[in-house]
């Protein structure tokens, strides 16, 4: 029948308005949406799932069940900080689905936020007192919030209930080994052996436990026995290229090597056995196989850039760079070629080019956490720590699971006195990576920073067990043999490391330290010359010499190393401060003075030289002078961590701009934690507003990083009288006198003492 206008329009509008009213319905719209994107999980179309799940989201932001599939997709993607976030999000909007739960509590512990993942799992457990899962992710939050015994009983009801779970055993031997237990973890790796006899992962987890201990044939025995029940399960035979290169059979490598190159076919495999031949000087072997790969699409970008790493190291630096610029401009936003160019600059001291690389790579890919990794390695060499610590935090937002973030954080803890802030992060790290020496040595350190010599005996035992003939280790023993006291045994270990490793400043700065202590400057000094000789630009070798001369008093081989340490290290302020130091000893204030102003004529936002300048004045007692110099200094930086703490220190003194002083001193104690000095600036600002609790809680962390330094005693005793505390206020004033009778101060100590009887 021909359809008139009227009825033409009618049928359209019968068409159309149903559609309409579909497209204004919000359940059936994001319900659409939902299936399109499960559709698309399906086909394999990831990336246009994530975008079809959070079109239904923004229909509606409590739609649980997008959001638990959107953490699932962006999960196969890689993305797991988005995951994280996702699926925590759903666990709120979906209570009652229990596998929610159980993922988002999976991810809390990824998070550290261990005592939420607790709380959830435990609502799991008591559900379903046989939720094996459950109980695991539970162990794994107990054992983090540092209640082993709880993560134990937990991980042995979980295998109570699944005798099967590899996994448990697993976990339960890790939880064992971090109580000390060792025995304990291997006799759990063993029943989880006879449990399951077919299982070449309980036997790789027991290999790596006895190669943990030290047990290398230990190790050797169970790992043969994973490949006689599979001889070609690709992480046994990893393990056991591992085990030929770590005992030295690097010929027997070679076999399992390819036979994972051949067989799985894979560019990693392949990249692997061509790493092999060039750690073995087998160029020749390795060559054809980057060419090849340098034609593959997949292969590219990773074979380039270790061309380019050969040539670097064989010393042909520009063309190493040459091969990263052109693979550059085939992909001028590729993070990873520029994060190379940021590692090569940074290897040749070319700081300011290697962080712009570095940040370059970050902007390509803000996702890609060996960007911040490398920025933070590279502000911890300038050194400027804030900036370090900002890039390794800010690594561990995008992968909160990153070894490498946490060990960047542990030694840069260490390194700026706060080992009980960087014991949490090695630990973790020497958890996850039982095989990395150098998270061993870190931990050690820290252990040692902390005074905890049993735990830097039990963790050296370790070490030498694995190596007894290492330098590092032999330069350990040597610092803590130093650190006891034990010349004898120090002067033995620092020797050992030298011979085998010539360029140790570990053990060369010991026994310039062992040799001063003994009154033999001479050849402390002939040491330190030599090493300086064949390395003059090393900002260790320059800090040691420059202590080394100003002990010696020759101060103008002292005033020579600082220049040239600053040069090399314009951030270093302890050097600046040094330099001062020398000036002032030599008597040549007036000069130095005049010289640097020069500097900053040509240089006018040289803020360090402004600084540096601001305490030769204070040592002329030219304080107003001084004041205005640390002023423009922070004019020009604000975040300029000495001119904020001097001039915070003179306001207080003056009673003047007490709230500017106060976000001054607080820039400091950012910028340079740890330090003693910058704490007593911060507790006397304090002192100064009439807060004696935060004055007290200051001046307590500065007496306790430089306990021998009679005006922290004095005005932590100022402090406590404030704050009301008579007694702890005289054992203070009393410990300042007692240190040194006529320190500063020591004429009020006395008066307040008395006024206290």
């Amino acid at each position: 029948m021909k359809l008139t206008r009227v009825g033409a329009v009618a049928l359209l509008l019968a068409v159309i308005m149903p559609l309409a009213s579909c497209s204004r319905d919000p359940e059936k719209q994001k319900a659409s949406l939902l299936a399109s994107g499960n559709r698309y999980v399906q086909e394999g179309k990831l990336p246009a799932a994530v975008l079809e799940y959070k079109r239904a989201i923004q229909i509606d932001a409590r739609f649980g069940e997008a959001h638990f599939n959107l953490a699932t997709t962006y999960e196969k993607l890689g993305d797991l900080p988005n995951a994280a976030r996702e699926f925590v999000r759903a666990q709120e909007l979906l209570p009652d689905r229990d596998d929610v739960q159980l993922k988002a509590a999976q991810y809390m512990v990824r998070l550290r936020r261990f005592d939420e993942a607790k709380t959830v799992t435990l609502a799991l457990i008591k559900k379903d007192s046989r939720n094996v899962q459950a109980r695991i992710v539970l162990a794994s939050a107990m054992a983090n919030l540092k209640d082993l015994p709880a993560a134990i009983a937990e991980m042995e009801s979980a295998i109570q209930l699944d005798a099967t779970r590899v996994d448990s055993y697993v976990y339960l031997a890790d939880f064992q080994r971090a109580s000390g237990d060792l025995a304990e973890a291997e006799k759990v790796l063993n029943e989880a052996v006879s449990a399951n006899p077919k299982s070449v992962e309980a036997r790789l987890a027991l290999t790596n436990l006895k190669w943990a201990g030290g047990d290398l044939a230990g190790a050797e025995t169970i790992l043969n026995e994973a490949l006689a029940i599979d001889p070609k399960h690709e992480f046994a035979n990893r393990a056991l290229v591992a085990l030929y290169l770590r005992t030295n059979r690097v010929k027997e490598a070679e076999a399992p090597m390819k036979f994972i190159a051949e067989s799985s076919k894979t560019v990693a495999a392949r990249i692997g056995l061509a790493l092999y031949y060039l750690e073995n000087q087998r160029s020749a072997d390795a060559l054809p196989l980057l060419q090849a790969l340098e034609t593959e699409p997949e292969g590219q970008e990773r074979a380039t850039t270790i061309l380019a790493q050969w040539d670097f190291s064989e010393g042909r630096r520009e063309q190493a760079l040459k091969r990263l610029d052109d693979l550059a401009k085939t992909r001028p936003q590729n993070a990873r070629v520029a994060l190379t160019q940021a590692r090569f600059l940074a290897a040749d001291k070319k700081l300011d080019q290697a962080l712009e690389r570095a940040q370059a790579a970050a902007a390509a890919d803000p996702r890609l956490p060996a960007a911040q990794i490398a920025i933070g390695a590279i502000y911890a060499e300038k050194p400027d720590w804030e900036q370090a610590l900002k890039a390794f935090n800010k690594a561990l937002e995008i992968d909160p699971s990153s070894t490498d973030a946490k060990f960047g954080i542990a030694r840069l803890h260490l390194r700026t006195g706060r080992a009980d802030l960087a014991m949490p992060f090695i630990e973790d790290v020497v958890r996850k990576q039982p095989l990395n020496p150098d998270a061993r040595v870190t931990l050690v350190r820290i252990a040692l920073a902390m005074k905890d010599f049993a735990r830097v005996d039990a963790e050296m035992r370790l070490l030498v067990a694995r190596d007894p003939n290492s330098p590092v280790a032999q330069s350990l023993l040597g610092t803590i043999a130093l650190a006891k006291k034990d010349s004898k045994t120090a002067r033995t270990a620092y020797s050992k490391a030298m011979a085998a490793d010539p360029d140790s400043i570990e053990a060369l700065a010991g026994l310039v330290a062992l040799d001063i202590a003994a009154g033999n400057q001479a050849n402390a000094k002939q040491l330190v010359e030599a090493r300086l000789a064949r390395d003059p630009s090393n900002p260790a070798v320059l800090e040691l010499a420059a202590r080394l001369y100003d002990t010696a008093m020759d101060f103008k081989s002292a005033e020579q190393v600082l220049r040239k340490l600053i040069e090399v290290q314009p951030t270093n302020l302890t050097a600046y401060g040094a330099l001062g130091d020398v000036y002032f000893k030599q008597g040549r204030i007036e000069e130095a003075r005049r010289e640097l102003e020069r500097y900053v004529e040509r240089k006018p936002s040289a803020s360090e030289v402004r600084t540096l300048i601001g305490i030769l004045l204070e040592m002329q007692n030219r304080k107003a002078d001084a004041q205005k110099q640390y002023e423009r200094a922070l004019e020009t930086n604000p975040q300029a961590a000495v001119a904020a703490n001097n001039l915070a220190w003179m306001y207080a003194e003056q009673n003047v701009n007490l709230d500017k002083a106060l976000e001054l001193a607080q820039t400091a104690k950012q910028r340079i934690p740890g330090r003693a000095e910058i704490d007593d600036t911060l507790g006397w600002v304090y002192y100064k507003k009439d807060l004696a609790k935060l004055a007290v809680s200051s001046f307590e962390q500065s007496v306790n990083k430089d306990p021998a330094n009679p005006g922290y005693h004095y005005h932590l005793g100022l402090a406590y009288v404030k704050y009301g505390d008579k007694e702890k206020a005289k054992d203070a004033l009393r410990k300042a006198i007692g240190l040194k009778a006529d320190f500063p101060g020591a004429a009020d100590a006395r008066t307040v003492l008395a006024g206290l009887q």
